[in-house]
């Protein structure tokens, strides 16, 4: 059968991806096939939650690190992450704040997981 693939990408601007729409709708592959994109509607906004005061505390950001740590560690044992990759994640030099903010981004970007949500999703689109 034919080969199909989704790709999808996101612009910073509307006219950025209607410049990129334009270009595809005339482009041809090397396999002689026409690319058919399409434009889709952006989702809505995510809503943004205010976190309490009691999350800014040191010893709360301190705790909140250590299980994003422990988080790391287990699925990166999971999925087969070299243990120097996670090594290089939970020993960067910064301070508890800088080191929650790694590892918060390092579960998105990388297991597709919301730290504070708790919520593990299929691909990076899917987590807004």
């Amino acid at each position: 059968g034919d080969l199909f693939r989704e790709v999808r990408v996101r612009y910073s601007s509307a006219e950025e991806a209607d410049a990129a729409l334009e270009a595809l709708q005339v482009a041809e592959l090397p396999s002689g096939a026409a690319p058919r994109p399409e434009r889709l509607a952006p989702a809505d906004e995510p809503q943004g939650l205010v976190a309490p005061p009691e999350m800014s505390r040191p010893e709360r950001l301190a705790k909140d690190a250590a299980l994003a740590a422990r988080l790391v560690r287990h699925l990166d044992a999971l999925v087969g992450v070299p243990a120097e990759a996670t090594w290089n994640v939970l020993n960067w030099e910064g301070s508890v704040v800088e080191n929650l903010d790694l590892r918060i981004l390092y579960l998105r970007r990388v297991h597709h997981f919301c730290f504070y949500g708790a919520a593990w999703c299929s691909d990076e689109w899917e987590l807004r």
